[in-house]
């Protein structure tokens, strides 16, 4: 009888393919706790590095939204312990042992107490959301994880922690762009992950706010706009729930933020990169469908979005949202700044030309 390999033999060891698609992010010290976002078997995917202290256990939770205080209920947590063993753990939580569920966490590796494990960032039970801030508690203790477990000897909070998705390169190219005339915005489409994905910059004044408003082609008027927001003094972009971009601010922020702010460079203007997926399965965004023609709105006016009275431009154009040509792109990916606070690099990899809006 044919023999397997040692490490495939091992309890829910994993022998799919992990194509890391950002740079290893250190979430924690002591314990020590790294992590890098890729995709496996056609889902994004995180892989954790965990230093598993010898005779000890660590578990890392996930918690939607912030506010964790001091209580590790309410999350949805995998441990490893010094056998090399991995656990899944029912959502709520407390100093005891939680309840174990089935397995969906794959181990990897575990060697020198370096302990290896890939999830979903949807493992069906806690969805991960790229760039949606939330809550990851760390706790370690002595003895086995579910075996002499009684309690965690330490532990700690990091809130508002965001999991950075990745845009991939795959071809090159600079077209005209769009000016209104002091507002210049080009688009590149490329992947989110897996996902289908778009990525914008917009260049503006100093000491303005710019937005951009998407639906579907023509409009007669402004009116049902999924509208994004930045600013020249923020390292940030506002996503609005559908609605008219009249002269006044738009009233309404989009509870699920699916604009995610990349970088600002200031100089003799602003450029505020921001990427969204085509789709985002939100009622409030507007959805892309390559190869379609859209009608984007664009404006601008003094100050911030905080501060956003009226605009003093304001124009829209009909923009063709179109499929990729060229030939694959080699070059080193982009590696912009991720949004704040502490998130992991994001790796921006368009599949097609920036192309005139």
């Amino acid at each position: 009888m044919q023999r397997l390999p040692l490490l495939l033999l091992l309890a829910g060891m994993s022998a799919a393919q992990f194509t890391a698609k950002c740079p290893v992010v250190s979430m924690s010290a002591a314990p020590k706790v790294e992590y890098q976002v890729g995709v496996e078997n056609g889902k994004d995917a995180i892989e954790f590095t965990v230093t598993i202290p010898a005779g000890g256990w660590v578990g890392i939770g996930f918690k939607t939204g912030g506010g964790a205080g001091t209580t590790m209920k309410d999350l949805a947590m995998t441990v490893g312990d010094a056998t090399g063993a991995i656990y899944d753990t029912a959502v709520a939580t407390g100093n005891g042992a939680p309840t174990q569920r089935t397995l969906t966490s794959r181990l990897t590796s575990f060697a020198g107490g370096i302990l290896k494990f890939r999830r979903d960032m949807d493992d069906g039970v806690y969805t991960i959301v790229p760039f949606l801030p939330l809550t990851v508690a760390l706790a370690s203790g002595t003895g086995t994880a579910f075996g002499t477990w009684t309690g965690h000897t330490a532990r700690q909070f990091i809130e508002d922690h965001v999991f950075a998705s990745c845009f991939e390169k795959t071809c090159d190219g600079v077209g005209p762009a769009l000016t209104i005339p002091s507002v210049v915005v080009t688009h590149e489409i490329g992947k989110l992950g897996v996902d289908d994905a778009i990525k914008f910059s917009v260049t503006f004044p100093n000491g303005n706010w710019a937005a951009i408003g998407l639906r579907a082609a023509d409009a007669a008027q402004m009116t049902n706009l999924d509208i994004y927001a930045m600013d020249s003094a923020t390292d940030s972009v506002t996503d609005f729930n559908i609605q008219t971009m009249a002269t006044s601010k738009p009233t309404t922020q989009d509870a699920w933020q699916n604009g995610y702010f990349v970088s600002r460079t200031a100089g003799a203007t602003t450029t505020v990169v921001f990427m969204r997926r085509l789709t985002t399965g939100d009622t409030n965004d507007f959805d892309f469908t390559v190869g379609s023609t859209i009608n984007m709105a664009v404006a601008t006016g003094a100050g911030t979005v905080a501060t956003w009275v009226s605009h003093t431009e304001r124009e829209k154009v009909d923009v063709m949202i179109s499929t990729c040509t060229s030939a694959p792109d080699t070059t080193a990916p982009d590696t912009p700044a991720p949004d704040t606070p502490t998130p992991g690099a994001a790796v921006f990899v368009a599949s097609c030309s920036i192309e005139a809006l």
